[in-house]
């Protein structure tokens, strides 16, 4: 065989390789951001370039209909409140109007994650014992929170909604029947899902 025979198979070689190899890659990213919940809706997490090219396009960490002005989105729940910081650090959804308490400054941490800041200025936590906060100065580990965009129930007519796993825990926040925010759930249900307000 020629030497022009050797190096064309040569080639022909790698380039099938990078295909099939770029093929499997690709497979295993969709596979990784894509997850599917018990009652068979789809889970598709926003992360690395995705979440990148969200922020540049319109700071769009969120489906627009979350965004409120200011770049902050309100959150609500599967029983119709909005997500709140109290003064005290303690975080609810029992609250019918989403005034300045209710919204919050998604901030991008790291490749995968983002933070969700307060009126406050406190950080959202998923608590090691499985509660929920919104205390925190400083966001570390703890206060990072991957996005997962999550097909909604008809009732609300929303496109798209959302649905918040900790980053450090793997669990997801969750809206309880009492109006009270845990950080606890294993998978992303109804009462796991987020709303945007518009």
């Amino acid at each position: 065989m020629s030497y022009e025979n050797q190096k064309k198979g040569v080639m022909k070689y790698l380039l099938s390789g990078a295909i099939v190899g770029g093929a499997i890659v690709g497979l295993a990213d969709h596979y990784r951001n894509t997850s599917y919940a018990e009652d068979g809706s789809k889970l598709t997490r926003m992360r690395g370039k995705d979440l990148e090219n969200l922020v540049q396009a319109q700071n769009y960490l969120f489906p627009q209909h979350f965004f409120n002005g200011e770049g902050t989105v309100s959150l609500m729940s599967h029983h119709g409140y909005y997500l709140v910081a109290e003064s005290d650090g303690s975080l609810n959804a029992n609250r019918d109007q989403a005034l300045e308490w209710e919204t919050w400054t998604p901030e991008i941490h790291g490749q995968d994650t983002v933070a969700m800041r307060s009126w406050h200025g406190k950080y959202m936590v998923c608590e090691g014992d499985g509660g929920a906060n919104a205390n925190r100065d400083v966001a570390l580990g703890w206060e990072e929170w991957e996005i997962w965009y999550n097909e909604c129930p008809d009732y609300r007519n929303d496109w798209e909604c959302v649905s918040l796993r900790s980053h450090a825990h793997g669990k997801w926040l969750c809206a309880e029947g009492d109006n009270t925010v845990n950080c606890n759930r294993d998978a992303a249900l109804e009462w796991e899902t987020w709303h945007g307000m518009n």
